[in-house]
């Protein structure tokens, strides 16, 4: 015996076979749609403007640069720091050494 729907026209073996193609194909609820994902608009990379010209802008970091080692220089040690060679010397002793404003390379 096979039994037939009544929207159409399909045929299934089974009663529960014809509830599962009503229940899958012909339902009154509406399946949710899935919306394709939106995309953003992709901005142009800004090109940042050369502010000035860079050979003034190198040759004024360089400027101050030296002025800085002057200043530097003046604070150096002029004194031998009494170090014999292969002792051994604290953090403590030789931050006392340096200037304050000496950075490390």
């Amino acid at each position: 015996m096979s039994y037939k729907c009544d929207i159409c026209d399909f045929k299934a073996q089974t009663t529960g076979g014809l509830l599962l193609h009503k229940k899958v194909k012909h339902s009154t609820q509406s399946k949710p749609q899935q919306k394709p994902p939106v995309s953003e608009p992709r901005q142009k990379p800004i090109k940042k403007k050369t502010a000035g010209d860079v050979v003034k802008d190198s040759k004024s970091r360089h400027k101050k640069q030296l002025e800085d080692y002057a200043v530097l220089q003046k604070k150096w040690i002029k004194k031998p720091t009494g170090l014999a060679n292969g002792a051994k010397v604290t953090k403590k002793e030789l931050v006392k050494m340096f200037p304050k404003g000496t950075e490390c390379p």
